[in-house]
């Protein structure tokens, strides 16, 4: 694990109070499903994601849509797969 996830800082204090052994392990969680850069301001409490995935790609049960009744059951069952699992890993990393 310690060879796929790279903790960096400019403070290796503030790194030890703030990233818990559990929020190691969340970390390596989160970075088997997402690859990016995860940053982390301490005295804002920010933490920003950087990465290349299209978490807005949409998939849904329609292909045409060619009025408004196709319409609204395109936008009824459209999900964002990879936006939902990114927010429940993201949710997972801030509780």
């Amino acid at each position: 694990m310690n060879r796929n996830l790279k903790i960096f800082g400019r403070s290796q204090h503030e790194l030890a109070k703030s990233i818990s052994p559990s929020m190691t392990l969340k970390l390596h969680d989160f970075f088997q499903h997402f690859k990016g850069d995860l940053i982390y301001h301490h005295q804002e409490q920010i933490l920003c994601y950087v990465g290349e995935q299209n978490l807005l790609q949409t998939t849904s049960k329609r292909d045409q849509i060619n009025d408004i009744p196709a319409l609204r059951g395109h936008l009824r069952t459209m999900t964002m797969p990879q936006y939902q699992r990114f927010q429940e890993l993201m949710l997972n990393l801030i509780r």
